[in-house]
């Protein structure tokens, strides 16, 4: 099995179309999260931000970090470099120095009020980081395999955040008595009044949802790999990560993972939505069914 991956990696790009369109959905996801803390970002980044840390490292880096976190004279251009990287990985040309940016830019607004933020953001940036090295469309060898390397780290990420995300919740006595949903939706700053209302009575439901959340965060590591339940895992996965967004109002986290999930796409449907875009935007050599 190992000199098979091995032998795969070291070929052709595996699923050109597939990378492409997970680059340009990681990149959209960073543009619509720019675009909806632009009218309130001066409460997280910057000089005035209620995440601003009082003591800073004695290191290079850190203080770097610092200085273009919350300098009132840097922090506009690092949200402005963040917002345009991500508009020009979208637009599919010449993208790694625009990955590299983002990324970039994207760690530093991380870094300066990561307190405020859930996990769809720091999967989004570990995604993004895999991707700098990613090149779908390239001709050269040792480009090709870099993006099938990266394909694999993509992969493997989303695997261990569940694998992790499992094993966290089977020592939790919440998740296994089957209150842990009852409870999460309990917090009103999180969850709408109406979710409240409606599933607070249905305790087996909230039960059942608990413990579908747990298995599927639990055989996700190992059916993912197996073609033939692929497509219904994933379909199952899109439904539970809406259905987190939904209750409790956590939309970013829902979308960085069903974005993710991207990666996992069969060449086939990637070149199928691939090709409803328009021709200026994709690349044809991506979607070419030799490629």
């Amino acid at each position: 099995m190992l000199k098979l991956w091995l032998d795969q990696i070291a070929g052709p790009v595996l699923k050109p179309a597939t990378m492409w369109l997970l680059e340009r959905l990681v990149a959209l996801w960073f543009l619509v999260m720019g675009l909806v803390y632009l009218p309130v970002k001066e409460i997280f980044w910057g000089s005035e931000s209620l995440f601003a840390v009082a003591k800073v490292g004695q290191g290079i880096i850190s203080n770097l970090f610092y200085v273009l976190s919350y300098n009132r004279w840097l922090d506009d251009y690092v949200f402005v470099t963040f917002v345009l990287s991500a508009l020009w990985v979208l637009s599919g040309r010449w993208t790694t120095v625009a990955k590299a940016l983002l990324y970039f830019t994207g760690f530093l607004l991380y870094y300066a009020a990561f307190y405020a933020f859930n996990s769809g953001l720091l999967t989004s940036l570990l995604l993004m980081f895999f991707l700098i090295f990613s090149s779908p469309a390239s001709k050269r060898s040792s480009l090709q395999v870099l993006t099938n390397l990266a394909m694999m780290a993509c992969m493997l990420q989303i695997v261990h955040i569940y694998a992790v995300a499992a094993a966290n919740k089977w020592v939790g006595e919440d998740w296994l008595n089957g209150s842990a949903v009852y409870y999460a939706i309990q917090m009103e700053h999180y969850s709408p009044e109406w979710v409240r209302s409606f599933f607070v009575p249905k305790t087996l439901l909230l039960k059942i949802l608990t413990w579908g959340g747990l298995i599927y965060q639990t055989v996700f590591p190992v059916l993912i790999w197996f073609k033939k339940v692929k497509k219904p895992l994933l379909i199952i996965g899109v439904l539970f990560h809406l259905g987190i967004g939904i209750m409790l109002s956590i939309y970013d986290f829902a979308f960085a993972m069903i974005f993710a999930y991207t990666v996992f796409l069969d060449e086939s449907w990637s070149r199928l939505i691939i090709s409803k875009l328009p021709r200026w935007w994709a690349p044809r050599s991506v979607i070419r069914s030799d490629a």
